[in-house]
């Protein structure tokens, strides 16, 4: 099983990467102990969360102010698959 990333292609943080642990909870958010650190006005404290299991990744906005979304569409809980595009605050 190839290993996912969490690549940022626009907005502030754009080439940078993260690695998504299989079966560890990812959460990123503005809040200095989050593991994928936003420090965007748009992006809340504890913003979204991301759970690797195999090749998909369940995201799940955690009731952010201006919401998590997924291909365009704004969701609660989804499952992402490689290649999707996920925009938080600025950041896709």
């Amino acid at each position: 099983m190839a290993k996912l990333a969490l690549r940022f292609i626009s907005g502030k943080y754009k080439g940078k990467e993260h690695i998504l642990e299989d079966g560890k909870e990812t959460v990123i958010g503005r809040s200095s102990d989050a593991d994928v650190v936003l420090m965007e006005d748009m992006v809340s404290r504890r913003h979204t969360l991301m759970m690797v299991n195999g090749d998909e990744v369940k995201v799940t906005d955690n009731g952010s102010t201006n919401g998590t979304f997924v291909n365009g569409e704004k969701i609660s809980t989804t499952t992402a698959v490689k290649g999707d595009r996920i925009l938080i605050g600025t950041s896709s």
